[in-house]
């Protein structure tokens, strides 16, 4: 299976099935083009999402910002306070088609930034999100509301900005055009040209279509290696991954990129975070520029080991055959007490996740089944391509 759980777009590509919902070029219209800060955040470097404080009802909470949503989403607890719900509609994750209740947007702020607007947000229940991710999330930052805004990404600082305009100096343009609230760019997949979601709720390099993984499989410019579990809002799929040729995008190319089977293209937060980005939305139009991380491998689990936080307990969701965890004889549901001889608990979930990435290193656990503690090894390593040659 997969280096890690990826949060494939947290509300999963969500595409309401409203045309009501599609929004026109009105709404789209360019603000003024003054240029000063209008908001700035630190996002936590422990987190392979983007976590910002949105303020309801008096009180702060983690919400993931993401590109890939259509409307903002708001965990199942706050549903007492949302009000009557508007009406209830289907919406397409990679994992399928699921219902979700639309609600008038509440009086929420991001920051000084007041995020109550004419669309509706979505309310959800995001306990299988912490699960995932291992951060108290609840909610999204969808399009329905950075729609109007100026964002810029610089991971390389871990912030993220709100700005009035995209400044001169903001790097290579490429356009963006909008399926739905959907940002799209245009991209070439090792040779074939395909439109991708800009989406920073995917937290790897990005996703492809099926018939485009068949496609470029059967031309040998994508080597499968695995499967990743991605958990989405309707439920958990097991996806192909596959190592990518090459993946251009206005004249920047990228090689080896782990790509991840979907129902729709995305470029995920993996990808983004080799640029400092600009996303100019009012204007249609994404700026890079190419930051620290630009020639980083994709990282990649060397365990086996597919891990959710419960609770502040660190259990295996799942183990992948003929991997290190499975030779140890690590199962589902096992306790992860120690890594190393720290507590697992001291550990943040996506800190355990690259430890686990790191190839030739061995990793001592102590696990937990069924009350009995063991202690095992797992010396990391590519497991899958010397399964593939055996």
């Amino acid at each position: 299976m997969s280096t890690r759980w990826t949060l494939t777009s947290l509300a999963a590509a969500l595409v309401l099935l409203l045309t009501t919902l599609r929004g026109n070029a009105d709404d789209l219209a360019p603000t003024p083009n003054v240029a000063r800060l209008l908001a700035e955040f630190q996002v936590p470097r422990d987190a392979d999402e983007l976590l910002l404080p949105v303020t309801f009802r008096g009180d702060r909470y983690l919400f993931i910002l993401d590109t890939g949503s259509d409307l903002t989403i708001f965990d199942s607890c706050f549903r007492p306070h949302l009000g009557n719900a508007i009406r209830t509609s289907r919406a397409k994750t990679p994992s399928g088609e699921m219902r979700v209740d639309l609600f008038p947007s509440p009086s929420a702020r991001l920051g000084e930034l007041n995020m109550q607007n004419a669309l509706p947000v979505i309310c959800t229940d995001l306990s299988q999100v912490r699960e995932v991710t291992g951060h108290e999330v609840y909610g999204m930052i969808g399009m329905g509301f950075l729609r109007d805004h100026v964002l810029k990404l610089d991971l390389d600082r871990s912030i993220v900005s709100f700005l009035r305009s995209a400044p001169p100096e903001s790097g290579q343009p490429v356009r963006i055009f909008y399926r739905s609230l959907h940002p799209r760019v245009t991209a070439d997949v090792a040779g074939v040209i395909a439109d991708f979601t800009v989406d920073t709720g995917c937290s790897q390099s990005g996703n492809i279509e099926t018939s485009i993984f068949d496609q470029l499989t059967d031309r040998q410019h994508v080597r499968a290696i695995g499967l990743t579990q991605s958990a989405t809002l309707s439920g958990i799929k097991d996806w192909r991954n596959g190592r990518v040729t090459s993946v251009s995008l206005n004249g920047f190319t990228h090689r080896d990129l782990v790509l991840t089977e979907a129902q729709d293209n995305q470029l995920g937060l993996a990808y983004l975070s080799r640029y400092v980005v600009t996303l100019d939305f009012p204007n249609a139009t994404m700026y890079l520029n190419p930051g620290k991380r630009f020639d980083r491998p994709d990282r990649r689990d060397m365990s086996g080991l597919h891990l959710l936080r419960s609770e502040n307990t660190v259990v295996v969701h799942s183990v992948d055959a003929g991997s290190p965890a499975a030779s140890a004889n690590v199962q589902q549901h096992d306790v992860i007490v120690t890594v190393n001889g720290r507590p697992a608990s001291d550990y943040s979930l996506p800190a355990l996740r690259h430890l686990l990435c790191a190839k030739g290193r061995t990793i001592t656990i102590s696990i937990a089944h069924d009350s009995l503690p063991r202690e095992v090894t797992l010396r990391l390593l590519e497991w899958r391509e010397i399964s593939a040659r055996q």
